[in-house]
Order: structure tokens, then C-alpha cells, then sequence
């Protein structure tokens, strides 16, 4: 059947198929059946083949349907077509009425009474929602399968129809527990993912479920466009602190801060948080959680401050309901120091890491936490000057991370690499060198050669062989790093403008202006739509472009595009503002 199950009661069925015959003169080929679709709940390809059906029975089988219901009609129906029908009538007004055992025999008995054509597939598709409301998925998702498979013979896999039907087997195997299927099928069901018929709760689950797809295959954007359908959909028909509706608006802050646009990410969460609080209390883990994807949204946003004060709350909440040694404790204490750090506050950072790291390596020796946390304070050391005391705590979570996840693991790069920036700010070029390109190796071999990870270890290596004074290797490798970013990450993602700022601070300094200029204008405009007018790598950036530019001898046009940026950071800040005056 087209409509989503479970099933709601509507119209009889019999007498409003009666009325389409009599008004199309006995044939039903000028019956209005959008009408008569949405009149007795069904799809316009269902109705069209029941009135068929209709037309091919003998005048007495529909002057019977036209007296009363169709199961008083069943001892009179003598020819095949007739008892199809018949059965058909009876077994969908029996689900009409909750009677889903009825309906099942009524429809299994009407299946091998016709070949396969169009009303075979909706008799099928029909026993195989009366067997779901059974809850029988198992043989319902088969007898699905199969109507799905007579209904594309018929008219297309593309047929919307077809894609009907293909949401009701997302909703059987969701209720199995096959996610796979579950993502399949939804997918097939979302060939138009704005059709009316989508919205309802069934279509909801399908654009929740292929929207989280797309956006573990980074298509954030895709993502997003699919859970703002989910969203409308909620906001019409559930509370606005219902959990299905809190969720899905939080999945639209992550899809805005992946798809590198943490500040568009901001408020979406801020009203996650207050929902969540509103719902679970102030103290429940889901609003820990929620309020650590504001915090992050923040960081990335360039709010430091702000995030630390929701870190600072995480810890508390987390003290309170798990105690002052747990490890989701010693977690939020980490993302607590991380962002002091962040803020310039050396002695909060360190305070808030230290006793971080304390509590997991007494508890939790050997675990990857430990390697985390060993890592995030080596590099608050590493910040303040403290080479000596960053050392062996990056050369415990290289270890303890290979240990615990593997020498291979994604994660063993990111320590390696902070090795090598320590020993960059000690002067062991050569040996940040090593540990760069090794990084970029187990990178490339994990991720493959073109994931955004890897544009980053590359932009290390560049960054190094420039110090290096090896800028023939450099531009190759930077250019290759914004070539992965462009390809793998949405157009306004704020990494691709860091690859284009790199890529054009390259330039300058090889002195290709031009290039250069184009390149750093990129990384502004990227920049600004991604963080915002008035955000420091944007205003920053636009001042490079106009420098640039001011290089070669196009100092009328930096002087408009250093206006134009500045009366934007000011329509966004405020004239008073440092950023603005600067």
C-alpha cells in the first residue's frame, strides 16, 4: 500500500471505489482519483487498480458492494476477478477496522487469484502491512519485497509508487534491526526526498536515516538539507522538546560545524541545550553531551571564552552525576584545559589537564584516554616553553596509543605529528622531518591518499621543507593538499580556506603575486562565509589579500576590498570595536 504504516482508519473502502464507478460511467477511466486517494487513504496507482478491478466484475458482484460491505459479498463472487476483488475489499476494510489477522487470510487468499500485474502487487504490499501490524516483519518484509519487485516490472523502479513501497519495507526492517536495509530502503524511498507523501512519520525516520549516511560520508550539506525537512515536519506535529525533534536539531548543529561552519552551527545548539534541560534536567548525561557540542561549536568559532564556561559546567555536571574521578570527568577536564589554553590561560589549562591526566592514568593505564590526555597536556607544555616536561609524556602516548589501538591507528599520526612540532620548536628539523612524513605515511595508508587528514600532514611537511628552505618540494605538496580539500569538503568549509591561506603565503613568499592574491582572496571570501565577517582569521586574511595586492601595484583594488571587509566586520561588531578600528 502507498501510505505509510501503520495503518490509519479512513473511509470505507468499498463504497467510495462504488461511487468512483458509478461516476466514471461503470469504467473508471475519468474517476478523479487524486480525490478518491486521498478520500480513502490510498495511493492513486492502488485506487486506479481497484476500480479496474471493479469494471471487470459482474454487475451483480457490484450491486452487492453497493449494499453493504464487501465480506457479504463473498459467497456471491463466482468468477476469479470478482472473488480477487472481493477478498481484496474484505481483507482492506478488515484493516480498516483493526482486524489484521482477518486481513491477512482475506489476502493471502486473494494473491493467487490474478497474475502479476498492478493490483497483484498492492494485495501483497497490503499483506504484507496487515503481517507487520502483527508484528510479523520477518515474513512481511518478504511479501514487500515481492510487490516491490512486481510493482518496478511494471512501471519503473523509479516510479513513485515503487519508492511508497520501499518506505514501508525501511519501516519493517527497521523494526528487525537490519539498519542496512533500513538505509537501503530509504534511500530507494528518497528518490524524490521533497514529495508530499514523505511527509509523515515514516518519511521523517527515512530523511533522518539517509541524512545521517550522507553525513558520515562527509556530505554535509546533502545532510542538512534532509534533516530541515525532518525539522519542518517535527515543528508541525510534536512539541518543541520532544526528543525526536531535539535530536534532529542537534544533527543540523553538527552537519553546520563538520560542514565548517561552527558559527551557524552556535544557536542551533544553544537551543538544543536549553530544550535537553528543559526535558531530561539540567544534570542528565544527553544534556552533557549536547552542551559539549556547543562548547566545540564555540572553539571553532573562535568564542574560547564562552566555550570554556560551558566546559566549565560539563565538569560540574559530569562531577555531580559520576563522580570527581570518573572518566567522563577526567574527559571534560581535558576539553576544559584545552580551551584555557586556547584563551591563553596557561594556569587554568594546566590545573584543569594535569588533574585529567592524574585521574586516567591511575585508573585507566594503557587505554587510549591516557594517550589523549598525555598528548593534550605535552602540548600546553610544548606552548609555554616547557620542552623538557612535554617530551616523555608525547613519547607516552605515541606508545600508549600503538599499543591500544594499533602502530596503523589515525590517531598514532596526530601524536607523531605533535612530536614533530616539539622538536620543530627545539630546532630538530631533521627530526620533525621524520616524524612529519612518517605521520603523512600511516595517514595515506588509513585514510587513503585523499582525505582531508592527509591534506593537513601535508600541509606539515610543505610548512617544514619552506623552513627548510626547500620551496620547489613545498608548493607541490600545498597545492595537492588544496586539491583534497576542494574535492572532499563543501565549498565554504573553513579547512579549505586554511589551504588556500597556506597555499598563498607560499606564493608571496616565492614571489607569485598574482597567484598569490587570487589564492589568499579565496581563503577571505571562504573565510568570512564560513566564520564570519568579523572573525580574526577573516579580517586577518582580507588585510593579507590587500598587502598582496598593494605588492603588485593594485593598490586601488585593495583599497576597496579592505573597505569593503571592514564595513562588514563593523556592520557585524560595532565601529568601536579593536578589530574594526585596527
Amino acid at each position: 500500500m502507498g501510505r505509510a504504516w501503520p495503518c490509519a482508519a479512513g473511509p470505507d473502502v468499498r463504497a467510495a471505489l462504488v461511487l468512483a464507478s458509478l461516476l466514471a460511467g461503470s469504467t473508471a477511466v475519468a474517476a478523479d482519483l487524486d480525490t478518491l486517494a486521498e478520500q480513502v487513504g490510498l495511493a492513486e496507482v492502488e485506487v486506479q487498480a481497484l476500480v479496474d478491478a471493479l469494471g471487470e466484475c459482474p454487475a451483480e458482484t457490484a450491486r452487492c458492494l453497493s449494499a453493504g460491505p464487501a465480506r457479504a459479498c463473498l459467497e456471491g463472487a463466482t468468477t476469479p476477478p470478482a472473488q480477487r476483488l472481493v477478498r481484496t475489499l474484505t481483507g482492506l476494510e478488515a484493516m480498516q477496522a483493526g482486524d489484521f489477522a482477518g486481513a491477512s487470510r482475506q489476502l493471502e487468499a486473494a494473491t493467487p487469484l490474478g497474475g502479476s500485474d498492478v493490483l497483484g502487487a498492492v494485495i501483497v504490499s497490503s499483506h504484507g502491512i496487515a503481517l507487520a501490524a502483527q508484528g510479523d516483519f520477518a515474513p512481511a518484509t518478504q511479501r514487500m519485497a515481492l510487490a516491490i519487485e512486481q510493482a518496478g516490472a511494471l512501471l519503473g523502479i523509479e516510479h513513485e509508487y515503487v519508492a511508497q513501497l520501499h518506505l514501508n519495507q525501511a519501516w519493517f526492517y527497521r523494526n528487525l534491526g537490519d539498519q542496512e536495509r533500513v538505509s537501503s530502503s530509504c534511500a530507494a524511498a528518497l528518490r524524490d526526498p521533497a514529495a508530499e507523501w514523505l511527509d509523515n512519520q515514516l518519511g521523517v525516520l527515512c530523511r533522518n536515516q539517509v541524512g545521517g549516511a550522507l553525513f558520515g560520508e562527509g556530505r554535509y550539506r546533502e545532510a542538512e538539507a534532509l534533516w530541515s525537512d525532518s525539522l519542518a515536519w517535527y515543528d508541525g506535529n510534536l512539541p518543541p522538546d520532544d526528543p525526536q525533534r531535539i535530536t534532529v536539531l542537534g544533527n543540523l548543529g553538527r552537519a553546520a560545524v563538520e560542514g565548517g561552519r561552527p558559527p551557524d552551527g552556535v544557536p542551533r545548539f544553544r537551543r538544543v541545550v536549553e530544550l535537553a534541560e528543559r526535558r531530561y534536567g539540567v544534570n542528565d548525561p544527553q544534556v552533557s553531551t549536547y552542551r559539549y557540542f556547543l562548547a566545540d561549536a564555540l572553539v571553532r568559532s573562535g568564542d574560547a571564552t564562552s566555550a570554556a564556561a560551558q566546559y566549565a559546567r560539563i565538569v560540574h555536571e559530569r562531577t555531580t552525576t559520576y563522580g570527581a574521578d570518573a572518566a567522563e570527568t577526567a574527559q571534560a577536564l581535558e576539553w576544559l584545559g584545552t580551551a584555557e589554553q586556547r584563551r591563553g590561560r596557561y594556569v587554568a589549562a594546566e590545573a584543569a589537564l594535569t588533574r585529567s591526566y592524574r585521574s586516567i592514568a591511575e585508573h585507566w593505564p594503557g587505554s587510549p584516554a591516557l594517550a589523549s590526555s598525555a598528548g593534550t597536556l605535552a602540548e600546553l607544555y610544548r606552548e609555554m616553553g616547557r620542552f623538557g616536561e612535554a617530551r616523555p609524556l608525547l613519547v607516552q602516548a605515541v606508545s600508549v596509543a600503538t599499543g591500544a589501538l594499533g602502530e596503523g591507528h589515525p590517531d598514532v599520526a596526530a601524536y607523531l605529528v605533535n612530536q614533530g612540532n616539539l622538536q620543530r620548536a627545539t630546532g630538530d628539523l631533521a627530526g620533525a622531518k621524520e616524524r612529519y612524513e612518517q605521520a603523512l605515511a600511516l595517514l595515506e595508508a588509513a585514510l587513503g591518499p585523499a582525505h582531508p587528514h592527509v591534506a593537513t600532514a601535508l600541509t606539515n611537511v610543505a610548512g617544514l621543507a619552506s623552513i627548510l628552505g626547500d620551496h620547489a618540494a613545498a608548493g607541490p605538496l600545498l597545492e595537492r593538499a588544496v586539491a583534497i580539500y576542494e574535492a572532499s569538503l563543501p565549498p565554504d568549509h573553513q579547512f579549505l580556506a586554511a589551504g588556500l591561506n597556506n597555499l598563498g603565503a607560499h606564493q608571496l613568499t616565492t614571489g607569485q603575486l598574482d597567484a598569490a592574491a587570487g589564492n589568499l582572496l579565496r581563503a577571505a571570501d571562504v573565510w568570512e562565509r564560513s566564520l564570519g565577517p568579523a572573525h580574526p582569521n577573516t579580517l586577518v586574511c582580507w588585510r593579507n589579500v590587500a598587502q598582496t595586492l598593494i605588492g603588485a601595484d593594485r593598490a586601488a583594488e585593495a583599497a576597496h576590498l579592505l573597505a569593503s571587509a571592514a564595513d562588514r566586520a563593523e556592520a557585524r561588531l560595532g565601529r568601536a570595536h579593536p578589530a574594526v578600528a585596527a
